[in-house]
């Protein structure tokens, strides 16, 4: 059995104009860390961002050769792009160089439902044997979203979050729940920029006795999030708990 390593860099909010150095001088200091799993807050690029921008473009195209190189999972954040008059709060999930899919957003939050559209499918990504989902922020509250997860298959719940400091206790307890409840891997990580403050969670549930506790990592603000998982434990645990919950659930209509 192999740990998956994931780490969780607290990038700060910027415009688009100063993402790029921002992201240079991140993915240098990040390829000493050693991961397997790199993973980036919701929306830190603040604007939104025009599909096939040049200067977004570039951006991808560094995440895709820094995967290439070091052979990392990379799920960048979550971005608002705009396409055909449309926009989508949307998070890719690179592998191995490539561009594997993207998750939508579902549930906007707030004024973000002023100019954001909610996405209509929930997706599970493949990555040494492990599957992974993407709930971009406000979706790890609902229920519904990471049951239906866990009914794909689903060992690992990547939450790139945005979430200002007063929220912090609340946006622990969404995480630790979805967690336990699903018998699933969660990892949320927010902004480190002075609203935010940072305290990125993982929770990892294991077996104990007749179910299951959870282990608990979290950061600081000016920290990355570091964390193991070990998923195939996991797996039986969630199996039992599927069988045990009668609930039905969907997508929201």
């Amino acid at each position: 059995m192999n740990d998956i390593s994931i780490i969780g860099i607290q990038l700060p909010v910027v415009n688009l104009n100063d993402s790029l150095n921002l992201l240079e001088k991140t993915l240098q200091e990040a390829k000493a860390s050693h991961g397997d799993v790199m993973v980036f807050p919701e929306r830190w690029i603040s604007d939104i961002i025009i599909k096939d921008d040049e200067k977004f473009s570039l951006i991808l195209d560094w995440l895709l050769q820094i995967s290439r190189e070091n052979k990392l999972c990379i799920v960048p954040g979550s971005f608002l792009i705009e396409n055909e008059g449309k926009v989508t709060n949307r998070s890719p999930f690179i592998l191995n160089g490539k561009i594997m899919g993207w998750q939508e957003k579902i549930s906007p939050f707030l004024n973000e439902r002023l100019k954001v559209s909610g996405g209509k499918e929930i997706n599970v990504f493949q990555f040494n044997g492990i599957k992974i989902g993407i709930a971009i922020c406000y979706d790890i509250d609902f229920p519904y979203y990471s049951r239906i997860l866990a009914l794909k298959g689903c060992d690992l719940i990547i939450n790139p979050a945005l979430i200002a400091e007063n929220f912090h206790d609340m946006w622990h307890l969404y995480v630790k729940a979805r967690s336990l409840e699903n018998r699933i891997g969660v990892v949320s990580v927010n902004s480190s920029s002075d609203i935010f403050m940072g305290e990125s969670i993982a929770s990892f549930p294991f077996p104990y006795k007749f179910g299951a506790k959870l282990s608990v990592m979290t950061a600081t603000q000016t920290s990355k999030l570091t964390a193991k998982f070990q998923w195939e434990p996991l797996r039986e645990l969630r199996k039992k708990r599927l069988e045990d919950d009668p609930g039905s659930y969907e997508l929201p209509k």
